[in-house]
């Protein structure tokens, strides 16, 4: 692992990132280890997954700071499709840059087989592209996650409750229809849990 802690600090609850003078104030946490999941491929982002641990914990009893669930490796079984969302400073199709404010996509799990499909029409990915057990694919019509959404999580609510489903991990264009490909949170749980 050559990623030194003392490099991140992370933030919880911004939502405007050209000033501090929002209603709620958002937090900061200095990262004291780094781990990165071990059959992490930096070559085709296999495993995309690095967990951070803060020097001490969010104050999660403020509205703007909340945490989010793990699901079981069947929790995408009943997550209702109507309520996922990308969330984070991307752009989107229709300004594919940064954003000052936070943004929202709402974005459909696609199946494996057909997300593959349209990845295998890419002249870029060809007709052998084989979708990597280790990500989970979305998409939606008229909305995308566009450059600079990488890392932005993938959540599903159910019962007033967030699942993390996702991460944002890559994509071929911008609102052009094709599904974005993210990190299948969902796969990687038990991992995750015996960190």
């Amino acid at each position: 692992n050559r990623l030194h802690p003392n490099r991140f600090v992370v933030y919880a609850g911004d939502w405007d990132r050209r000033h501090t003078q929002e209603r709620l104030p958002h937090q900061e946490r200095t990262v004291s280890r780094v781990l990165v999941h071990p059959n992490y491929y930096s070559g085709a982002l296999f495993n995309d997954l690095a967990l951070l641990f803060f020097s001490e914990p969010f104050n999660d009893t403020v509205a703007n700071v909340e945490p989010v669930c793990l699901s079981s490796p069947s929790g995408t079984d009943y997550i209702s499709p109507d309520n996922c969302f990308v969330t984070g400073w991307g752009g989107s199709p229709k300004g594919n840059r940064a954003q000052s404010i936070q943004q929202y996509s709402k974005l459909q799990l696609v199946e494996r087989h057909r997300c593959e499909t349209q990845l295998r029409s890419l002249p870029t990915l060809g007709s052998k592209f084989k979708l990597h057990q280790s990500f989970v694919c979305a998409a939606a019509d008229g909305t995308d996650v566009c450059q600079g959404s990488g890392g932005s999580p993938y959540a599903c609510e159910r019962d007033g409750r967030y699942y993390l489903v996702g991460i944002v991990s890559w994509g071929v264009g911008c609102g052009d229809g094709i599904p974005a490909v993210l990190t299948n949170v969902t796969e990687l749980r038990e991992w995750i849990s015996r960190q």
